[in-house]
């Protein structure tokens, strides 16, 4: 089985109401891959203000050319190379691999900038720490990594346990594992949720969808 997935920025923000729903196929007609291909594109369209809703208003993914652009990336990058333990460079390049989609490059990225913000003497603030974290949790479970993205989502869940779209992805890290876990997740979110939110009516899919196989 395969499954579309386009990622959501990392933020603190505890409701995801634009993120739209993670479609699951079985080896699709023509009719399929069509239908996909445009429910492709209209998630990619939404995404673009569910990201921005996300990260307070503040985000915008990465245009193509910028993911291309040497210069550009090197002004994300030359900080990171100068300081490699700078809090805030590493998260701002892990920031524009994880929209690049590059999302081994913003594991490793994420990867410093927690540990960096984890030092005895760090002065860096909890809300940059558990974004650096929530990061990293979504960067290995859209690099398919999702061991570890359980562990990080998890790491960040014990200190943030209402953020709706990260118990949303923490379902779907724990579905192939533990499909009960991941059910009182999705559970979670519809109880957190305002009436209607969409990532509420695309948990309860989940836990049907679920609960069917």
């Amino acid at each position: 089985m395969a499954t579309r997935q386009k990622p959501p920025k990392p933020g603190t923000v505890t409701r995801g109401r634009d993120i739209p729903e993670i479609v699951e196929y079985n080896k699709p007609s023509f009719w399929k891959y069509f239908w996909i291909i445009l429910l492709a594109g209209i998630i990619l369209f939404t995404l673009g203000y569910g990201v921005w809703r996300l990260m307070g208003g503040s985000f915008k993914p990465q245009p193509v050319g910028d993911c291309a652009d040497a210069a550009k990336r090197g002004v994300v990058l030359d900080p990171v190379t100068a300081n490699p333990t700078d809090f805030t460079a590493q998260l701002k390049y892990a920031d524009f691999e994880y929209g690049c989609r590059e999302f081994a490059g913003s594991i490793t990225n994420y990867s410093k900038a927690v540990q960096v913000a984890g030092q005895p003497n760090a002065t860096i603030s909890k809300a940059d720490r558990l974004k650096a974290q929530l990061g990293l949790g979504f960067s290995y479970f859209y690099n398919q990594n999702t061991k570890e993205a359980q562990t990080e989502l998890k790491k960040y869940l014990d200190e943030e346990p209402d953020n709706t779209l990260a118990l949303y992805v923490y379902g779907y890290a724990l579905k192939a594992d533990d499909p009960a876990k991941a059910i009182e997740q999705w559970q979670k979110v519809i109880k957190l949720a305002p009436s209607g939110d969409n990532l509420a009516v695309q948990s309860q899919k989940a836990i049907d969808e679920t609960k069917t196989k």
